[in-house]
């Protein structure tokens, strides 16, 4: 009896999230496209998946290596505080990793990270989101990212909190990347005119506050999100109008590569207000999600870049 009490309370909570939804209507920000090289690696148009019915503000999202097919998402500050398996070939949620209510103040973005042995992969929720620049310290959870069951409820498995500040103080930041070979995370700032970007080395503190290294300088800004190849080769950052591409050269770390001239990858059509990217964990294309912007928006639409046949 108890079973099916649950049962049902979770099919009555979460049984509408399981659905899908219809289409958005894009717009742009400006951006001086002529400066950068165009990337033609990935086609052209991004594919539309499907909708995403149960994030209305998608903030981040990374791949399952644990789940493979399947990509994690979050909603932004607000939301309950969970993180959501989306199948990649409908968008529909399969299932959910919760954690405690106090710890999402404002998530903005997801990367996730396969060990080098491929024993284990892990989810580094950045909640580092700080519109008034007032936290005395923003958090990066990493949870274990654990092959899920179809349409479970499960508490997250956090391996390591990292708290951190950043040299002058606080900073709004919605971008969280993490070099899969030597497990340092970087972090670039929103709103300044030029971001900047930010390091923390690994091992992380594990106690008390660290204070990222910052380590490069963009020649643009309203930067959403970000995410590392698996391969740890390629690149992606992204603004609101815009995906910037990097290829890293043999030799070369992931400052570096960043400190040099982007392209610009493929972005089309444009989202209502993009937030998310994230490589496939085969590295053969990128997903990008977007928040409603407005409640009456019909829900966001996963898209899904290719690799180029050439």
């Amino acid at each position: 009896m108890r079973q099916s009490v649950i049962i049902l309370f979770f099919l009555f909570i979460a049984g509408p999230l399981f659905s899908q939804k219809s289409a958005l209507k894009p717009w742009t920000n400006s951006s001086k496209d002529d400066e950068w090289i165009r990337n033609t690696d990935f086609e052209s148009r991004g594919t539309a998946i499907g909708k995403v019915t149960s994030l209305p503000e998608a903030s981040g999202i990374g791949p399952s290596f644990a789940n493979p097919g399947y990509i994690w998402g979050h909603n932004d500050s607000g939301q309950k505080p969970w993180i959501w398996l989306i199948d990649s070939k409908d968008a529909s949620i399969y299932s959910i990793l919760h954690m405690k209510p106090n710890m999402n103040i404002d998530w903005e973005d997801i990367e996730c990270v396969q060990e080098v042995d491929k024993k284990r992969s892990y989810i580094y929720l950045a909640d580092i989101g700080d519109n008034l620049k007032k936290r005395n310290f923003v958090t990066i959870y990493i949870v274990l990212d654990e092959k899920m069951p179809f349409q479970k409820f499960l508490e997250a498995n956090i391996q390591q909190t990292v708290n951190f500040t950043y040299p002058k103080g606080a900073l709004d930041a919605e971008a969280i990347m993490v070099d899969p070979i030597t497990k340092d995370i970087f972090i670039v700032s929103k709103r300044e005119k030029f971001v900047k970007l930010y390091s923390i080395k690994f091992p992380y503190k594990t106690d008390g506050i660290d204070t990222a290294i910052q380590v490069g300088t963009f020649p643009f800004n309203q930067i959403t999100g970000g995410s590392i190849s698996p391969d740890g080769n390629e690149i992606l950052i992204r603004s609101y109008g815009r995906v910037f591409y990097w290829k890293r050269k043999e030799g070369e770390s992931i400052s570096e590569a960043l400190n040099r001239d982007p392209q610009l990858a493929p972005y089309y059509p444009i989202e209502p207000q993009g937030e998310a990217i994230c490589w496939d964990i085969s590295g053969g294309g990128y997903y990008t999600l977007s928040e409603k912007r407005r409640r009456q928006m019909p829900d966001p639409t996963l898209y899904y870049y290719k690799r180029s046949d050439k």
